[in-house]
């Protein structure tokens, strides 16, 4: 379950959930099985955050960074993730159904060039 003051403080608006994680850079953010449907969240920094089982539905996260997030069983049906940061991100069993910029599937890692 997620952390309320958690999704309360992302509810505020990107500007003030980024200024949030500069303040509290330890933080590990638990969105798990939160509805944050259709919210715009470009820009964010969702870096290491929970979104186990989470409702992202048609949320913008169009150049949010997402680094080593867990979107594991992860509702991202016709999300936008345009131009986000994945490298390290689980997507386990995420719903990508017409999702911009999401992987198939998995977890998506930085693919090593020889």
């Amino acid at each position: 379950m997620a952390n309320q003051e958690h999704v309360d403080k992302l509810k505020q608006g990107v500007e003030v959930w980024n200024q949030w994680r500069k303040e509290h850079a330890d933080a590990q953010p638990d969105l798990s099985e939160a509805n944050l449907e259709r919210i715009n969240l470009s820009r964010a920094n969702l870096r290491e955050a929970n979104f186990y089982r989470a409702n992202l539905s048609g949320v913008k996260l169009i150049e949010a960074s997402l680094l080593a997030a867990n979107l594991r069983e992860a509702n991202l049906r016709e999300a936008d993730l345009t131009c986000a940061i994945l490298d390290g991100a689980d997507f386990t069993g995420a719903i990508t159904d017409n999702c911009m910029g999401c992987p198939s599937q998995g977890s998506h890692r930085e693919r090593d060039l020889y």
